[in-house]
């Protein structure tokens, strides 16, 4: 996971989650749904200021699931992000840009290992359609993320997986996988055994499991190896064992330095202490045909 903090309204303010909500029920001409609309803005105010106070201290899980607000039912609330936001030509089409196109190369948040081609809730809309159009409810993602996800709940903090707009947690290295010998062989990830702040651990689990990402990891460490593999071998030749380790330590070094986590820097550090991967074990991970 990647923190990249809350994102900037256009002008570089702060986005108002009341004011987006203005902007995406602007132009409804339904007069008695344009008033209905209108009547519970104050709420949609409430729910998202409460969301914004509650995610900082990793307490989301204490908002109540609920269908509609008032008179305007769920399929109303949800239709403002489907139609009005999300819609090439709705009125919030802007700020969903804003939100998906702030990302760097439009790297997924989430997984730091797929292309954010969406807007996920991080509550789902479907069962807090009050935060259907919240600015901080709605995370840039991959499609691997948002289907993993879908409408898993945490029960507590510790379920909680990682926020990308609140949660900073790039100085602690919490990411770590093993070698498994076989043929093929294969890239376990899992949570490091050296995080020692316990809360940031049970949150990554949670992380892990929420978004899946032992198995989208090992795949793509398995691409890795396989695209590696003749480059591998030629280090290998030239120095053995001890030289392949060592360029395989400095690689990791080299995506260590630009994010702790990343599994690119997991990946090489596991491969660099394994002695079977560095004794030839690196032919295990098969090309297809």
């Amino acid at each position: 996971m990647r923190y990249i903090g809350k994102p900037k309204a256009k002008g570089g303010g702060v986005f108002c989650a009341l004011a987006v909500y203005n902007l995406c029920i602007s132009k409804v001409k339904n007069k008695d749904l344009k008033v209905r609309l209108v009547g519970i803005a104050s709420r949609i105010k409430e729910c998202a200021d409460e969301y914004d106070r509650l995610a900082g201290v990793a307490q989301l899980h204490r908002i109540l699931a609920h269908t509609g607000i008032a008179s305007v039912t769920k399929k109303e609330l949800m239709a403002i992000y489907d139609v009005r936001m999300v819609g090439q030509d709705g009125p919030g089409r802007g700020v969903y840009n804003t939100l998906i196109d702030r990302v760097l190369n439009r790297d997924c948040p989430l997984c730091d290992a797929g292309v954010a081609t969406t807007l996920d809730h991080h509550l789902p809309k479907s069962k807090f359609p009050s935060l259907s159009v919240a600015p901080y409810n709605l995370v840039p993602a991959c499609p691997w993320c948002q289907r993993e996800k879908l409408a898993k709940l945490p029960q507590n903090s510790s379920e909680e997986c990682f926020h990308p707009y609140y949660d900073d947690v790039e100085a602690v290295e919490w990411l770590d996988c093993i070698v498994l010998q076989g043929s093929p062989g294969v890239i376990k990830f899992i949570v490091s055994e050296r995080c020692c702040d316990q809360s940031v651990m049970e949150r990554a689990k949670s992380h892990m499991k929420t978004f899946n990402l032992g198995r989208l990891y090992s795949l793509r460490a398995a691409s890795q190896i396989t695209g590696s593999r003749a480059h591998f071998a030629k280090v290998y030749d030239k120095g053995g064992a001890a030289a392949l380790s060592a360029h395989l330590l400095e690689v990791s070094k080299s995506w260590y330095s630009i994010h702790k986590n990343s599994w690119q820097a997991a990946m090489h550090r596991a491969a660099s202490e394994s002695d079977w991967f560095c004794n030839g074990g690196f032919n295990e991970w098969k090309s297809y045909r």
